[in-house]
């Protein structure tokens, strides 16, 4: 009986080593691991936001709080694809403001919508989904969370523009997860039929980072996932229009 036991453990204990090595470095921190043990398993308006708890997210968000706001302001707003860029400096525009945040996901930008809304923002870039995806959550709960987002935007701000950006592909050779570039494609169609009933303008950049496999071209990210210098010039080009 000890015996069954002790490799039972020992089992148990090999299982959380390789999801720790696969798994957890991909999805921005433990959040994604306590979401799979049900420890964080409500998501949605009202609901916590499992990222939210992690101090880098807090760290985040009590910035925002206090930056001032100003008119016409340009925000930027998603996960860490959004956050790792420097977009004032690229557009050389400081009224766009970015608040992107590592890990987040779309109920976490639902819950921290309202606090971006308050300067009445003139035009309000999205990308948020590939940590969702990564997560494992169906695409029928993150439509549902992005459209209530911008349902939001369009009651508490009705003059703000609103560009709903697809979400990249990413490339398996180095990424390891849930997200597949078939789901991400899906979800991405989901977001045009949100942009098209919610009158917002829809930004297909998918498909200028894909390779001849369909994947996010290596030229362009390191890590399957987050962008190069390189990538964020090819995402200026394609909005380029949009911002000014």
């Amino acid at each position: 009986m000890q015996k069954s036991i002790l490799v039972l453990s020992v089992i148990v204990n090999l299982f959380f080593v390789v999801l720790y090595a696969i798994f957890i470095p991909q999805r921005d921190g433990i959040s994604y691991l306590t979401y799979k043990l049900g420890f964080n398993s409500s998501f949605g308006v009202a609901k916590l936001n499992p990222t939210l708890e992690t101090e880098v997210y807090d760290q985040r968000e009590s910035l925002f709080k206090i930056l001032p706001k100003e008119s016409k302001e340009i925000i930027f707003i998603g996960n860490s694809i959004t956050y790792r860029c420097e977009w004032s400096e690229l557009f050389q525009n400081r009224k766009i403001k970015n608040r992107g945040i590592n890990s987040d996901i779309i109920s976490g930008v639902l819950l921290r919508i309202d606090k971006i809304l308050e300067s009445k923002p003139k035009k309000i870039f999205i990308l948020i989904g590939i940590n969702d995806l990564s997560a494992d959550f169906t695409i029928q709960l993150c439509v549902d969370n992005y459209s209530k987002i911008i349902s939001k935007i369009r009651s508490a701000s009705p003059l703000t523009k609103i560009y709903i950006q697809s979400i990249l592909p990413i490339n398996n050779k180095f990424y390891r997860g849930f997200a597949t570039n078939e789901k991400i494609k899906s979800l991405n169609s989901k977001l045009q039929d949100i942009a098209n009933e919610k009158q917002s303008t829809y930004i297909d950049l998918f498909s200028h980072f894909i390779n001849s496999e369909g994947s996010m071209d290596e030229k362009y990210s390191n890590d399957g996932l987050h962008l190069l210098g390189s990538g964020y010039l090819v995402w200026k080009s394609v909005i380029e229009k949009y911002v000014h």
